[in-house]
């Protein structure tokens, strides 16, 4: 079995052809905004920072604001559905009991 050598392995700063061009990166960079605040090239959104996704960051766009809305309504939806299947389902577990004693009688 062949053993790895870690002192094989070129660093990045002493490969010649790694050029890191720092300049570029900061010009891309919206300053006065804290990174949270920039949009996540994975997601698409921001953090929601320290103080929970509850919380209005004065720099949230308007579709962050739209989708945070949106979100509420499909949480009442569910709420609402939620409760008329716990209702239904308390009915029929009603009919099924009746169905069950009067079958034993």
């Amino acid at each position: 079995m062949q053993k790895c050598n870690d002192d094989n392995i070129p660093l990045a700063d002493d490969d010649p052809q790694v050029i890191i061009n720092d300049d570029l990166d900061n010009n891309r960079l919206n300053h006065g905004r804290s990174m949270d605040s920039l949009p996540s090239s994975y997601t698409g959104s921001s953090s929601p920072g320290l103080n929970g996704p509850a919380s209005f960051e004065p720099d949230s766009g308007i579709d962050e604001q739209e989708e945070k809305a949106h979100l509420s309504q499909r949480v009442d939806s569910v709420k609402e559905e939620n409760l008329k299947l716990r209702s239904e389902n308390q009915v029929l577990g009603q009919y099924i009991e009746n169905l069950m004693s009067a079958s034993s009688l």
